[in-house]
């Protein structure tokens, strides 16, 4: 695939595999629509990727993925800084481990909200500008195929992950 000049989007990009995804396509002349909560990594990423390719375009925005009304709000952003969308990257996610007992519910709500949810609202406020021949790409684990001990909130969101993305 040829990346030269595509717009893409890269949620949990401030670090991890999307951070590493964003370093790739910049390699490969990708625009680059970076979303991530942490605002100072955010910065830090974008001048990382701008110090190894300098004639990278690197947009930022610092937004949750589960809050569906600020997704929105990054991927009007990104329409308006770089144009119509050629790609998304559903990268954004978090594990807890722990003993189930151990773990509160607002963890498991939240797990589910990040690393399931936060793919549906990204790919569905991007959807409608996105360029005929674009793509959706999902980063999930291993433990959304089978369960792993410890991981009874994270395994659980990345299998409705792979349901969804599998739609």
């Amino acid at each position: 695939m040829n990346f030269q000049d595509r717009n893409i989007l890269i949620t949990g990009a401030s670090k991890g595999i999307g951070l590493a995804t964003a370093h790739r396509l910049a390699a490969l002349g990708a625009n680059l629509f970076l979303i991530a909560r942490g605002g100072e990594a955010l910065s830090e990423a974008q001048h990382e990727i701008g110090a190894k390719v300098p004639s990278a375009k690197v947009e930022t925005f610092n937004c949750d993925v589960a809050d569906h009304t600020a997704v929105g709000r990054a991927v009007e952003a990104m329409r308006e800084q770089l144009g119509e969308i050629h790609g998304v990257v559903n990268n954004a996610g978090f594990a807890i481990a722990d003993h189930f007992e151990s773990i509160e519910p607002e963890s498991f709500q939240r797990l589910m909200e990040v690393n399931s949810l936060g793919s549906v609202y990204t790919t569905k406020a991007a959807l409608p500008h996105m360029h005929a021949g674009g793509f959706v790409a999902f980063t999930s684990s291993v433990v959304g195929f089978l369960g792993a001990f410890g991981y009874s909130g994270y395994s659980p969101a990345k299998f409705a992950l792979l349901g969804f993305a599998e739609c």
